[in-house]
């Protein structure tokens, strides 16, 4: 606003891009003309020479009767160089002051029971890398942008058998507008672009705009929170501004979030108010030096560490090995090498591997069968109890991603106590189905290991698989756009190698359904194409 020098939130206009009337805001589907430079200097000597004719125009425009000094500079349009902004639009905007709030006070409607259910939900929630985990929500009155991110991608899975229809039919509206919501943020986050997720992420915008005036008009005369406001219009120009000058990363201000903290302490602290500018970069320039001298200083800690371990330990380690690899995996955390015997016997009371050395043997003939692996002769296989393997509980995968097809590196854990807290990790594999055809499914990895026979060395996991259910979806899940898979009894575990996954995934359970779970498909822009593209089929 005052880089466009309008009249801000109570003015006829109150948007710096385009001319919505202020009773608009919430109207997603029109189009209204933009603002230019040219109009605004026509309003600005009309008033220079009839002031009340050209205070009824400014003011019908939202304008004041100031020159922008941004005029001069050549080639440029204030109007059109401000940009969609996700980080404080839409995560502390409109999810955080808006749908985050009216969430708690549908929950806080619902009674105390329905409070201490959400927040044992999100701290039951498994723990992913790079998802903050909460332990609690509720309480929660102020956050920053990314903490906020992360709540709103896994409050659709939490609160899913809390605000449902016949619980809540105000409550349930808002999950779908909220389900909308999330997918439409998911569309914008992408990295690249092409004209069919261009054109989706418009098309679910007029859908959220569906669900909005739904839940609007639902709540009536009980609208607590005034929907008709500047950050939900800001949404109409998210894609024009993806169309304009690429992906939303490009205008983010997400990225430099975490620098406004120490440049404001800076500001307080070690400045005199005076030449600020040329203060910063002096103060900027003794950061940078520290910083360096202080890597370098950890890095020869980390190299004595090396140095200092043993081969076990290093490789046990598995924070020290950031290191690029070549290939599509690599394990990590290897154990202490146990004979199958030893597996078994160490548990006898986890059904997971009952009977794992008759199943592991018909798993291995099978598998060197169908890949052609030569055995010296060997024509079935038979491993004794006192044949070895080795588990792992770390796992590293290289894959081609959907958003720009570049290599990425996930990340698996299958770990009983990682930082004091079980990680079994799913995954998303590549199998065949009944006829031989290619098909992906999803399965939940409960152990991993590596076994030589002949010379040859096999890495294997042993696994739950999901199945999709079959028939029409439930009603709650289409409402709400969710993917639930169920897992197979623990008898039909089975063997899988480790070259078959192609990255992980994140399975929430359906708290009210044991053996149900939903995709996460939020966790990241990959993953969000993958599932539509495994919905489409």
């Amino acid at each position: 606003c005052i880089m466009a020098l309008i009249c801000r939130l109570h003015s006829n206009c109150p948007c710096p891009i385009c001319l919505v009337p202020s009773t608009k805001l919430f109207d997603l589907s029109t189009v209204y003309p933009t603002r230019t430079i040219e109009d605004a200097k026509a309003f600005l000597e009309l008033y220079s020479r009839d002031r009340v004719a050209g205070e009824a125009v400014l003011k019908a425009h939202g304008l004041r009767p100031v020159a922008n000094a941004l005029w001069e500079v050549e080639n440029s349009n204030p109007h059109e160089t401000l940009s969609f902004d996700p980080l404080h639009v839409n995560d502390i905007g409109n999810w955080g002051t808006h749908f985050f709030e009216e969430l708690k006070i549908c929950l806080k409607a619902l009674g105390r029971e329905a409070e201490a259910k959400i927040d044992e939900q999100f701290n039951t929630f498994p723990r992913w890398r790079n998802l903050n985990h909460f332990k609690s929500v509720m309480k929660i009155l102020f956050s920053d942008g990314n903490k906020l991110r992360d709540i709103a991608k896994q409050m659709l899975y939490a609160a899913q058998n809390i605000l449902t229809h016949n619980e809540d039919t105000v409550g349930y509206v808002l999950l779908q507008c909220i389900a909308s919501y999330l997918q439409l943020t998911m569309y914008i986050a992408l990295d690249v672009h092409t004209e069919a997720t261009l054109a989706a992420g418009e098309v679910e915008l007029l859908v959220f705009e569906t669900h909005l005036h739904a839940y609007i008009d639902i709540q009536g005369e009980d609208l607590t929170k005034n929907w008709n406001f500047p950050k939900v219009h800001a949404l109409t120009h998210a894609f024009p501004d993806i169309h304009a000058k690429g992906a939303a990363r490009n205008f983010s201000t997400q990225p430099n979030k975490k620098q406004h903290g120490p440049l404001k302490q800076a500001y307080l602290r070690q400045m005199n108010r005076k030449d600020v500018a040329n203060q910063v970069l002096k103060l900027d320039h003794i950061s940078v030096v520290s910083e360096l001298v202080h890597s370098r200083i950890s890095h020869l800690d980390e190299d004595r560490c090396k140095h200092t371990m043993s081969q076990g330990e290093l490789k046990d380690n598995d924070t020290l090995d950031d290191q690029p690899f070549l290939g599509h995996l690599h394990v990590g955390a290897p154990q202490i090498p146990v004979t199958l015997a030893a597996v078994e016997e160490g548990n006898t009371s986890n059904r997971t591997f009952q009977d794992f050395r008759k199943k592991f043997m018909k798993f291995l003939n099978n598998f060197v069968v169908s890949n052609n692996i030569p055995l010296d002769g060997v024509t079935w296989l038979q491993p004794t109890a006192n044949n070895k393997l080795q588990e792992y509980r770390y796992l590293k995968v290289n894959y081609e991603s959907t958003v720009d097809w570049r290599l990425t590196t996930d990340y698996l854990r299958c770990n009983p106590s990682f930082h004091g807290c079980e990680h079994c990790y799913c995954a998303l594999i590549q199998t065949l189905d009944k006829d031989g055809n290619d098909k992906n499914i999803f399965v939940q990895i409960l152990f991993m290991f590596k076994f030589t026979v002949s010379n040859h060395t096999f890495e294997l996991a042993l696994v739950l698989s999901m199945d999709a259910p079959t028939g029409s979806r439930q009603s709650t899940d289409r409402d709400l756009g969710l993917t639930r898979l169920w897992a197979r009894p623990l008898a039909s575990l089975e063997f899988i190698s480790l070259q078959s996954i192609i990255r992980s995934a994140l399975l929430v359970p359906d708290y009210d359904n044991n053996g149900d779970f939903f995709l996460v498909d939020l966790v990241d822009t990959d993953m969000f194409l993958r599932a539509k593209s495994l919905r489409s089929r």
